[in-house]
Parts: structure tokens; C-alpha cells; sequence
């Protein structure tokens, strides 16, 4: 009879461990496996899903429709010409409508949409089109080349849905990012990638760049679309691709939101975006070993030009001279400075340090509005 009662606790002891560990793996079960991934995880056999991330930021992306009419000169006949025994050519013209399409992305209940420079760039009409159907005239309120940015207004009844502000600043390598656009004119198309790098520059989109890449599927018609977080923030606004003409793939860029909620307040308030100038082009001081080592191997940039009477030459700047500091913030890379002067009001007075020959300079120089041009001007 003891032996059959310690069997008995035997048994019951195990049978109750046993039935502890199921409960424990029914908790983890429900909670879908949940991690950091910021991700949203459904009830039924974890399932990974963003459809609610989608759900809140997709209705306020729309569909960019631009048309151009362009004149085309072509021979349209003939004409004998008695003289020289030869038949004169006669020029006429025709017209053709270029049709492009793109996407945007809607900031205000009023109608402003946040898009690409480069997709309404010359348009004669714009039309968009809205997540629910809906068709409306655009105009242009502004526009940016040097970001690539532009700002639309439409009219349309009834407040229009908004998107929920992201920080690209937060964005680490690794996270997801959905890209919400008008791909070859599909509509309504979501891709997911993760962000595969973040401040990339020197890539020709624009003049400031400071540029989130991701492998989320960007293609023709998801330029000024928006790139979200998993929570359906907008972090970005897709503007290039690398594609397969330099056989890449999965390689896509969007503009980071703080840059373009800068440009979009600036266009809304102004109508244009006013940025500073020394009236001097730059290059990178490590093209130059010997430059670098006379100033102590301290990183600048080298002025490689000097407009007549722009601030630059009125503080006495040279070419070859090494620059290492902008009012009181040091010069780490060529991208950076050019925001730096980007940044300051037209008016202000820095100091600034450089190094010729060896010799470290200060001086002081009025930075000026910047003139829009295609080459860089810092």
C-alpha cells in the first residue's frame, strides 16, 4: 500500500509540472510572440500583420496626374526651290500631351499635399486622385528643387484625412518602413522593406540631401508617396530609386519628414523656401593630404570657388583656403556645412576659421539669401 501511494505522488507531481508548463505556453501563445519589432501581431495563430498601420496613414496618400503639352517641330513636306533645282524642306509644328503620374501625401485637413518637385516639375494641370475615388484640380502652392519637394493645394468638400507625424530621427537600421503610393499607376499599393541606411548623401537627387534608404519596392508613380513607420507615422517622402540601369535592386531613398515639414512651412508661409549663402563652392578637404596636414589634420572643407562680392569674397576668403569652423560649429563633412549655411538667416554675421598655408585665419562674413541654382552654393 506505501509503494502504491508514492507512485500515486509520483505521478500527480509530474502530471501537475506538466500541466504548468502548458499553461505557461498558452500565455506566450496569445500574446502572438510579441517582440520590439513595433510590428502589429494578430489574435489568431500570432500572425504578423500592418494592416492597421496601413488602416491610419494610406487614406491620406494620393495619386499625383500631371499633364504637358509639348511642341514638337517636324518636316511636314516639300518645296521646290527654282534656284538651286532642290526641294526646300517646311518646317511645321505639332503638339503632343505628355501624360506623367506620381503620388502625394495630404499634411492639412485644407488640401495642402506634400509631394516630389520632379513629378509636377512643369505641368500644365495637375489632377489627384483620393483614396476613397474621389478627383480633384491641384495647384501649386511651391516648390523646392533643391530638395525636391513641392507643396500642392486642392479644393475639395469636407475636411480631408491627415497623416500622424513620425521622427526620422528615431528610424534605426533594421526597422520596418511600409512605402504607400501610385506604382505605374496602380493605386492604393503598400510595399514593406526595413530601413537599410539612413543620412546617405552624394547620391545627385538633390542639393541638400541627408536621405533614408530602404528596400521597400519603389517604383515609376511612388515618387512624393509616403514612407511610414509600423505604426503608420510618416517618417519620409519616397523620391529615387537606384534601379537596374546600375544593376541594383531593393535600393530606394526617401527625403526624412523633418526636412520636409521645414519645407512645407516655409512654402506655406512665404511661398518659397529662403535659405543662407557665403557665395563660395566647396569641396571635400580630403581630396586634398597635404592641405589637411598643414592644419593639423583637422576636418574642413576646401573653397574651391568665390562669386565676385558675395560674402565669401568680402571676408577675404581665397580659393584653397581650408575651412574648419562656421560661427561655433566645427566642420566635420562637405553635406553637413552646406546645411549649416543652409540654415542661418540671411542676415547673420558668423565668424569664420580657416587654415592657408599652414596659417590659422579668423574672420567674419554676412550671410546672404541663397540664389537657386543647379550648381551647389554654399
Amino acid at each position: 500500500m506505501n509503494r502504491l501511494l508514492q507512485t500515486a505522488a509520483y505521478v500527480g507531481k509530474f502530471s501537475l509540472l506538466g500541466l504548468a508548463v502548458a499553461a505557461v505556453a498558452i500565455v506566450i501563445a496569445s500574446r502572438g510572440g510579441q517582440g520590439a519589432g513595433g510590428g502589429a501581431e494578430g489574435a489568431a495563430g500570432g500572425r504578423i500583420s500592418y494592416s492597421e498601420a496601413v488602416q491610419a496613414s494610406a487614406p491620406a496618400v494620393v495619386s499625383v496626374y500631371t499633364s504637358t503639352l509639348l511642341q514638337q517641330q517636324r518636316i511636314v513636306g516639300f518645296a521646290r526651290d527654282p534656284q538651286a533645282n532642290t526641294g526646300v524642306p517646311i518646317v511645321g509644328r505639332r503638339y503632343l500631351n505628355q501624360r506623367d503620374l506620381g503620388s502625394g501625401v495630404i499634411v492639412t485637413a485644407d488640401g495642402s499635399i506634400l509631394t516630389n518637385n520632379h513629378v509636377i516639375q512643369g505641368a500644365d494641370s495637375i489632377w489627384v486622385g483620393f483614396w476613397d475615388g474621389r478627383l480633384g484640380r491641384a495647384e501649386v502652392v511651391g516648390s523646392d528643387p533643391e530638395t525636391d519637394l513641392a507643396v500642392l493645394r486642392v479644393t475639395m468638400e469636407g475636411p480631408l484625412p491627415t497623416i500622424h507625424y513620425g521622427r526620422s530621427s528615431d528610424l534605426r537600421v533594421g526597422d520596418v518602413v511600409l512605402a504607400i503610393g501610385n506604382p505605374l499607376g496602380l493605386g492604393r499599393t503598400v510595399t514593406m522593406g526595413i530601413v537599410s541606411g539612413t543620412g546617405r548623401s552624394g547620391l545627385g537627387v538633390s542639393v541638400y540631401e541627408n536621405l533614408i534608404q530602404t528596400d521597400a519596392a519603389i517604383n515609376r508613380g511612388n515618387s512624393g508617396g509616403a514612407l511610414v513607420n509600423a505604426r503608420g507615422d510618416l517618417v519620409g517622402i519616397n523620391t529615387a530609386t537606384i534601379g537596374a540601369e546600375n544593376n541594383a535592386d531593393g535600393i530606394g531613398f526617401a527625403i526624412p519628414i523633418e526636412t520636409a515639414q521645414d519645407v512645407l512651412q516655409q512654402i506655406l508661409a512665404n511661398g518659397e523656401v529662403v535659405r543662407g549663402s557665403l557665395g563660395i563652392e566647396m569641396v571635400d578637404g580630403r581630396f586634398s593630404p597635404r592641405i589637411v596636414a598643414l592644419a593639423g589634420n583637422r576636418p574642413g572643407v576646401i573653397v574651391s570657388e568665390i562669386h565676385v562680392n558675395g560674402p565669401g569674397h568680402l571676408a577675404g576668403l581665397e580659393p584653397g583656403d581650408y575651412l574648419t569652423r562656421f560661427g561655433d560649429t566645427p566642420v566635420t563633412n562637405i553635406q553637413d556645412l552646406y546645411r549649416t549655411i543652409a540654415d542661418t538667416a540671411p542676415g547673420t554675421r558668423v565668424e569664420l576659421e580657416l587654415w592657408r598655408e599652414g596659417q590659422r585665419i579668423t574672420t567674419h562674413a554676412t550671410v546672404v539669401k541663397r540664389r537657386v541654382a543647379p550648381a551647389a552654393e554654399g
